[in-house]
């Protein structure tokens, strides 16, 4: 055997050890992809009047990923209902039957447990992701906006209220746009082999949450499915940089999306979805301070920067005049095709 023929085959190799040790394919087959399809608990559709928020969680029964779900639904799940919002824990099928039927009793409790038929993984977070799009297409169709979002965030949901009721939203994916070097360290959590993607960097919306315009919801699964390249694994990456720029379908990048875990009561009034504390203690904290304190100081200094920013010839606050709502603008990002 040549020397030639001999690298490649420790190339091919090294591949298959690297998949063995990180457990992961790094891409979906079309075997998968199918299982975002088959629904093993299933809720009601939703009204007209509510927006659903679809909230990534594993399908564990006690530890931190259950306390996060209860932790929502004692803070600003809660207030859903209130504001006419959607609650829906979304998850795969653990490989424990007993942990099956106690997500089962959990739902019937709760009512908020939406569950696809592949295995609960974190490398399964594109399908996840797929398969609320799929059920928000078929049950949802009638609404105006969803949410995608993880369980370790606190949701400004008044905020988030006036937002949808005056139409604040624009069309297309609305997040935080993030912009970072595409992941070449083998081994890595984010590691992306550069045969599944050649480009050096990434462009994305933050994946601890972003809004989707339902109007181009069609657009966005039709892209999906037409795409030729891989369905990576990495979801904020594929959906929101990949398909979407593939897509033609807009980013729109907001301030008020943040990486936020604190007591700043003007932060937590002025932002609508906080990435914040992985101990779901503290996120109820933060919920319960905010909520107990007096926050008109925040809205009179912000109509005050809004007066000054006036005065200076911005209009960029402009459509706020006249309006209680916090401070909430919108970039679009002008997307292209690979």
């Amino acid at each position: 055997m040549d020397s030639s023929n001999s690298w490649i085959l420790f190339v091919l190799f090294i591949t298959v050890l690297h998949c063995q040790v990180d457990g992961r394919n790094y891409r979906h087959t079309k075997e998968e992809l199918a299982l975002t399809n088959q629904v093993v608990i299933n809720q009601r559709d939703c009204l007209s009047t509510e927006t659903p928020i679809f909230i990534h969680t594993a399908a564990v029964t006690s530890g931190k990923y259950f306390e996060r779900r209860m932790t929502i639904r004692r803070t600003w799940g809660r207030e859903a209902k209130k504001y006419k919002m959607r609650l829906l824990f979304v998850i795969g099928v653990p490989r424990n039957l007993i942990l099956e039927r106690q997500l089962k009793a959990e739902s019937d409790i709760y009512g908020d447990i939406l569950q696809f038929n592949f295995i609960e993984d974190y490398y399964n977070l594109t399908l996840k992701a797929i398969s609320e799009l799929k059920w928000a297409y078929r049950h949802c169709s009638n609404t105006r906006y969803m949410v995608k979002t993880d369980d370790d965030v606190v949701m400004n949901m008044p905020m988030l209220y006036q937002l949808v009721q005056r139409k604040k939203i624009p069309s297309g994916l609305t997040g935080l746009v993030m912009t970072t070097p595409a992941n070449r360290e083998v081994g890595h959590k984010w590691y992306m082999p550069h045969r599944y993607y050649h480009r050096d960097s990434y462009e994305f919306l933050a994946g601890f949450s972003y809004l989707l315009s339902m109007d181009r919801l069609k657009h966005f699964l039709k892209t999906i499915i037409t795409y030729p390249g891989p369905i990576l694994d990495i979801d904020d990456l594929f959906l929101t940089g990949i398909v979407a720029d593939y897509g033609r379908i807009k980013r729109n990048n907001s301030f008020r999306f943040k990486f936020f875990c604190g007591l700043d009561l003007c932060t937590m009034e002025t932002s609508l979805v906080m990435h914040a504390c992985s101990d779901s203690r503290n996120s109820e904290t933060m919920y319960r301070v905010w909520k107990q304190s007096d926050t008109g100081t925040c809205h009179a200094n912000l109509r005050l920067n809004r007066n000054r920013a006036r005065r200076r010839g911005r209009r960029d606050l402009d459509h706020l005049e006249n309006s209680d709502l916090p401070g909430f603008s919108f970039v679009s990002q002008t997307n292209s095709k690979p």
